[in-house]
Formats: C-alpha cells, structure tokens, sequence
C-alpha cells in the first residue's frame, strides 16, 4: 500500500463520528514538527485525540512507534483497518479519555501531538493535561499543540467578547459555555456546545506552569483555513514544549 497516496486521497476536513469537530487531514507547520520529531525519536510518541489517524499514519512512516489515543472505538477501528500490515507492529490503540485516563509511566514517551484537542476541554482539564504528559515525556521529550483561536472571520462576532475577558482578567477568557452563540447558524452542528479558545499567551503560561520549556508559541494560519474562515493570520494557535533535561 502506497501511504502517501492513502494519505492523499482524503477530503481536507472530515467530521468526527462523535460530534468533536472536524479531523484536519493536511500537515500545518505544527503537526509537520511533530512527524519530523517522531522520526527520531528513540521512544513512543502520542497522538491524543487522533481520530481517523493522519498523523498517527505519518508518524508510523517516519518510523516512530505510535500510540494512537482516542475516546471513540470508531475512530480507532478505522484507523486499524486502514493501515499498512507492515506498521501493525509499532501501532498501539489507546481507548481512553483524556486527560483522566492518560496513564502512561513516568519518562516513558518521546513526544505528543495535542492537535485540535484542548479546545474541548475544560480549563483544569488542561491543567491537568499538560502536567500528565510532562510526566510521562523523558526528559528532552516534547510537546506539540495547535488549537483554534478567537480570530477567525465566520465567527467574528465572538473576538470582542473573548478580548473583553482577557482585559477583565479571566483566568481561561476563551471558555464558551455554548458556540452556537456565535457565527452563522449550523456553523458549529458537529460540535458540542462547549468550546476552549486559545491564545499563545495562555499556552505559554500552562506550559510553564507545567514545567515545559517554550520552544514556539504564537499564530498563525493552517494552510487549509478556508476563506471564510481567513481573518488576519491569527486564525490558529500553537506552541511547542521542551521538558528540561536534567
């Protein structure tokens, strides 16, 4: 099986089977850092959150070891099903939750893709998160996250309330107890009422908080933003974090 003609041939966007948004099934400069690092990673890495697998499917032809994470054996079947024989044996399904079910021993792991994953999560969810997979990276092992942010141009109308909230000092200002309140109507109808925006400030203070070193944290466009969605180039967070070699 040719995987990068596998890979190829998928629509751009494809909505989850739980009602979680929409897997991405193209490489941002983000999820690209994440693949070139599985190919050298000498342990496991992570793909949290990994849906139908794109990334997970790029790390194994990197040649890492993967652990793809998710809550929807749907998701994860698919995935098995559709990966090349030779990888089987470096691919490990993980049905869980996280950050509650994230049990992976202390310094066990290389790296973990968080991508399109914390904006479903809850403030101390991603506290919580991040200080579960700083334990259980080796020291050197990283982080990789991209998430949306409050600029995008179909839900403009959310950007003065999310600024108004950082001005006034909100510990988590992009927790939106019901997106539907934002955006055209039906912009949001494979998404659950709630949703986390991000901005770098926030990750960068969470990372740290976490122990992490800040390797990246900033905006910047996916390059399969489509353009309705297109605003200024802030369309999208992501940063990268370094656990210190000790």
């Amino acid at each position: 099986m040719d995987l990068l003609a596998l890979l190829e041939d998928r629509s751009e966007v494809t909505p989850t089977l739980n009602k979680h948004g929409y897997a991405f099934n193209c490489v941002s400069e983000f999820t690209k850092a994440f693949h070139d690092f599985a190919g050298t990673a000498k342990k496991p890495v992570i793909d949290v959150g990994c849906a139908f697998g794109f990334n997970t499917l790029h790390a194994l032809n990197r040649g890492a070891k993967v652990h793809a994470f998710d809550m929807d054996q749907q998701h994860l079947s698919l995935l098995r099903n559709q990966s090349p024989r030779e990888f089987t044996k470096r691919l490990h399904l993980v049905k869980a939750h996280f950050p509650q079910e994230f049990n992976f021993p202390d310094n066990s792991i290389s790296g973990v893709l968080l991508a399109n994953l914390l904006n479903f999560l809850h403030g101390i969810e991603v506290r919580v998160g991040l200080s579960e997979v700083f334990r259980c990276l080796e020291p050197g092992g990283q982080v990789f996250i991209e998430s949306p942010s409050p600029y995008v141009k179909i839900r403009d109308d959310y950007i003065p309330v999310y600024e108004k909230a950082v001005a006034d000092g909100l510990e988590w200002p992009g927790e939106v107890k019901n997106i539907n309140d934002y955006g055209p109507e039906g912009l949001f109808v494979n998404f659950p009422n709630f949703i986390h925006i991000f901005d770098p400030n926030i990750l960068t203070r969470e990372l740290q908080l976490a122990g992490f070193t800040i390797e990246q944290s900033c905006y910047f466009r996916r390059p399969y933003t489509p353009e309705i969605a297109c605003l200024d180039g802030r369309e999208a967070v992501g940063a990268i974090g370094k656990k210190p070699i000790e």
